[in-house]
């Protein structure tokens, strides 16, 4: 391809969905942990919303029910049934109940892609769980800790694979540290 100037440049190929007139695009920054369940740090660029980092999946309250934002930033409606239990138009099932799972504490579960998404009463992601390993999620006010761990089916419990720390600055992330 060549500009008016006649300098030559790369051929892009740009992901748009011409109904909604939409630009998206991710990128993997850092890719870290053992095995089956790696902590993959994604950023998702969307013309619509603009950047939207994995680890913020989160619900939302919803007319009569929730939102439910994946990790690559789309939006998934949970709406109450006559029973007040919440599904989305899939069929998934968003549960709210509260627990702990591998010592981080949750109110809503949610079975979705063969994980299973737990969140905190804030609704920020508490953990993110698959047959083989698990990763928590624990917020502060400035920092976010990711700790991977691999099932031990030993002990019935967990080996802790890597920790990641993540520091925010006005709300977007300035600094990533891992430990494996």
């Amino acid at each position: 391809a060549h500009d008016a100037a006649g300098n030559i440049g790369e051929r892009v190929s740009i992901d748009v969905d011409s109904k909604l007139g939409e630009y998206r695009n991710s990128y993997n920054d850092i890719v870290f942990g053992d095995g089956v369940f790696p902590v993959d740090f994604e950023r998702v660029y969307s013309s619509n919303d603009g950047w939207f980092f994995a680890f913020n999946s989160n619900l939302a309250d919803y007319r009569n029910g929730y939102v439910f934002t994946d990790f690559y930033g789309e939006k998934h409606h949970f709406i109450s049934d006559e029973n007040g239990q919440y599904f989305s138009v899939d069929g998934d099932e968003l549960k709210v109940e509260s627990g702990t799972i591998a010592g981080n504490s949750y109110a809503y579960c949610l079975e979705y892609d063969s994980l299973i998404l737990y969140f905190d009463s804030s609704k920020k992601l508490a953990a993110v769980e698959n047959e083989y390993s698990i990763a928590t999620y624990t917020w502060t006010k400035r920092l976010l800790t990711i700790i991977n761990k691999v099932k031990n089916e030993e002990n019935d419990g967990y080996t802790e694979t890597a920790t990641a720390t993540i520091c925010f600055t006005d709300n977007k992330p300035d600094d990533i540290m891992v430990t494996l």
